[in-house]
C-alpha cells in the first residue's frame, strides 16, 4: 500500500489513503491520509467518494494466520455498491497463490505455498470469488512473492494462465508502477493479471 502511494505521488496523482497508521510523507499536497479500519462502512462509503479508481492493497503484513478480513471488505463493498452502485474501477491486489492460479506454481514452491499460506489464500480466493462475480468493473491483480527490490518498470504482465508460466518474485515498487499505471488506461479489466519479474 505505501509503495502504491509513493508511486501515485510521484505520477502527479492526487491520492486519498486508508491504513491503519496514519502515512506521513513530507511536504506532499497530494495526499489525504485517513487513518482507519477497512471494514468500517462510514469511513469506506466516504473516501471512494468522487474517486476516479479504487485500488485495494489490503494486507496483513507478517500475519498468516486464518482471517477473513478480505472477504468480509468484499461483503462490505458489495453491499456498499448494491445501495449505491460504484460506478468507478476497483483494482484489487491479491496473489499468485490464489486458487484459480495454483495450479500454475512452480511445483517446487506449492508445498511452502501450502505450509505457509494456505489459510490467509483462502480467504483472499473467497474475496475474489465475490468480486468477480459482481457488477463492479473490477480487476484482480495476483503478483508472484513481493520483495523490497528499487523501482525498473520492468515487469511481466500475463493475463492467461497456462502450463510451464514461471511467475517470479517482484519488486513492491514495481507492482505498485503497474497499478497506477493500469488505473489510468485500464486495459485489464475483468480479468486476473499475473505480475513477475522479466
Amino acid at each position: 500500500g505505501l509503495a502504491t502511494v509513493k508511486r501515485a505521488l510521484e505520477l502527479g496523482h492526487n491520492v486519498t489513503s486508508l491504513s491503519r497508521r496514519k502515512i506521513v510523507l513530507e511536504s506532499d499536497h497530494n495526499l489525504h491520509s485517513v487513518q482507519g479500519d477497512a471494514l468500517d462502512e462510514t469511513v469506506i462509503k466516504e473516501i471512494i467518494k468522487g474517486k476516479d479508481v479504487i485500488l485495494v492493497t489490503l494486507g496483513l503484513g507478517m500475519n498468516t494466520e486464518a482471517t477473513s478480513l478480505f472477504s468480509d471488505f468484499a461483503k462490505l463493498l458489495l453491499h456498499i455498491h448494491a445501495n449505491d452502485p460504484i460506478q468507478v474501477p476497483i483494482i484489487v491486489v491479491t496473489g499468485f497463490f490464489s486458487v484459480g492460479s495454483r495450479p500454475y506454481l512452480k511445483t517446487m514452491v506449492k508445498p511452502l505455498f501450502r505450509l505457509i499460506l494456505n489459510k490467509l489464500y483462502e480467504d483472499k480466493a473467497n474475496m475474489e470469488q465475490m468480486i468477480s462475480e459482481s457488477t463492479l468493473q473490477w480487476e484482480i491483480v495476483r503478483p508472484g512473492l513481493l520483495n523490497d527490490k528499487p523501482l525498473t518498470e520492468k515487469f511481466r504482465v500475463e493475463t492467461d494462465l497456462f502450463r510451464g508460466m514461471k511467475i517470479s518474485g517482484i519488486s513492491r515498487n514495481d507492482v505498485a508502477d503497474y497499478l497506477l499505471k493500469e488505473a489510468v488506461v485500464q486495459k485489464n479489466l475483468g480479468k486476473f493479471p499475473a505480475l513477475s519479474n522479466k
